[in-house]
């Protein structure tokens, strides 16, 4: 009974056969024709042919469960080697093969054909019976009904088909105790079946563990999954960390570099000035600084488009381009310069100097008595004007000197604050890149945890229905190997 089940589930075309058999009327031996490599309808017309001779023979239409099988060959050509592989699989069963050549009307070479398919068939099985080849024609065999009266004589048409002469081919090879040979089929009919059974069962076996691959390429994704968990966050952060560093050197030399070439340039610009542009001074500077500010700004949001871009390439965030640190102040104008010590040595020195230059210039005017004494007015005229110049040009100077120092004290504090900015600046938008990454990150820890869930569950179920399928096939093969014939 369970081997039964067995062959119920895996061969129900065969269980149903042997169903068949064993019901089958012992004193009826039954008949089938077997067409390698064609359906079984194209049989029909010559099945009719031979149900209409007597006596009576009993067809079937699976070649398993005949006693006969009535190998039809084809007279267009000899066999091949698929049609030699069926014919081999059907003398395996036990039946008693008899040979029939069709078509025999539409090819006028079949005599050839018939001797090379007699030559291949005893060289190809033992077993392979009586190896006469009986040509035979269904069509012929309908035409002799249709012969006009007058025409022919229709039992020569008939004859001529070979019809009679294979259902006589068939009667003798029938057995004569068909009882007995009716229990010696079914026994080689039950061990075909349990042999095809046993085949198709291992090659699903075969099928199943042939899925160790699959299940090794889904763990190989998992594994994959599992070690890029994190998106790339890890990786993605120390490139943003990285780019962010290599821009803040940068762009703090940058700075260094425009402040210091703006110190020279207005050093420059001071030492060309006269004394009444010098007061223009701090305006200019305020100017330039906030020029300075500006293509620093643009110089720093320029870098920071480029670090959005290298560091997240396809899901960049639009950052805005203002900066919330407040922009560099100038600050107030400078002091007055303080006169000091040095400036009442000048007045002194100037004076002494204008005098001597004076005496100097008038000493040809001594040497006329007549000019002696206005060379005193004049000296002194000469030397006020030389003291004057002297301490205008000596103020001039030091005024300079003196905007300079303020101009580049002033630069100090502009490179701090613009460095206070560019830092500022590159920290928000770390911050906002950081954020945007571990965002991104987490969605797609999220999206990979799916994958690995389903992936998983996949892994799962197909482990736990290959291991039961498995078990029950080699359960079947266990209950098959109790009652296969030793």
């Amino acid at each position: 009974v369970a081997a039964e089940g067995v062959l119920q589930r895996w061969h129900p075309d065969g269980m149903d056969m042997l169903r068949r058999l064993r019901i089958a009327d012992p004193d009826r031996p039954t008949v089938a024709l077997y067409r390698p490599g064609a359906d079984l309808a194209d049989n029909a017309q010559l099945v009719e042919e031979l149900c209409r001779l007597e006596p009576k023979v009993q067809f079937v239409t699976s070649p398993l469960e005949a006693v006969v099988v009535v190998m039809l060959l084809d007279a267009a050509a000899p066999l091949g080697r698929t049609e030699l592989t069926g014919i081999g699989e059907l003398l395996t069963t036990g039946s008693r093969p008899v040979y029939a050549l069709t078509g025999v009307e539409a090819h006028r070479e079949w005599r050839v054909v018939r001797d090379r398919n007699a030559q291949l068939l005893s060289g190809f099985a033992k077993d392979a019976g009586d190896l006469r080849i009986w040509p035979v024609s269904a069509r012929l065999a309908a035409l002799s009904r249709q012969v006009p009266a007058g025409a022919g004589d229709p039992g020569m048409v008939f004859a001529g088909s070979g019809v009679t002469r294979l259902h006589s081919a068939i009667l003798s090879a029938l057995p004569i105790d068909p009882g007995r040979e009716r229990a010696g089929h079914l026994e080689r009919a039950t061990a075909t079946v349990i042999k095809q059974t046993v085949d198709r069962i291992g090659a699903e076996a075969d099928r199943l563990r042939s899925e160790d691959a699959a299940l090794e390429q889904l763990r190989a994704d998992r594994t994959r999954l599992t070690a890029r968990r994190d998106g790339g966050r890890a990786e993605a952060m120390a490139s943003l960390r990285a780019h962010v560093q290599l821009a803040r050197v940068d762009l703090l030399h940058d700075v260094g570099v425009r402040v210091r070439a703006l110190n020279a340039e207005l050093r420059e610009e001071i030492d060309r000035m006269d004394p009444a542009d010098l007061a223009t001074a701090p305006q200019q500077l305020r100017d330039r600084v906030q020029q300075l500010t500006a293509d620093v700004d643009r110089e720093v949001w320029d870098r920071v488009d480029a670090v959005r871009e290298s560091a997240m390439p396809t899901e960049a965030p639009q950052l805005a381009g203002t900066v919330r640190t407040p922009a560099p102040q100038v600050g107030p104008d400078p002091r007055p310069r303080h006169r000091g010590l040095e400036d009442r040595l000048m007045i002194v020195f100037g004076a002494s100097a204008a005098v001597g230059l004076g005496r100097l210039a008038v000493a040809p005017l001594s040497l006329v008595p007549a000019l002696d004494i206005a060379s005193v007015p004049i000296a002194l005229l000469l030397g006020g004007g030389a003291a004057w110049w002297l301490l205008h040009t000596r103020r001039h100077l030091a005024d300079r000197g003196h905007l300079r120092q303020w101009v580049a004290d002033t630069l100090v504090n502009v490179k701090a604050q613009l460095e206070q900015r560019v830092v500022a600046t590159l920290v928000e938008t770390e911050s906002l890149l950081t954020e945007q990454l571990m965002r991104t990150g987490t969605e797609r820890a999220v999206a990979v945890d799916h994958q690995i869930a389903e992936i998983t569950a996949k892994i799962r179920d197909a482990t736990s229905k290959r291991t039961g399928k498995l078990s029950a096939c080699e359960r079947d093969l266990t209950v098959l190997d109790t009652v296969t014939p030793r």
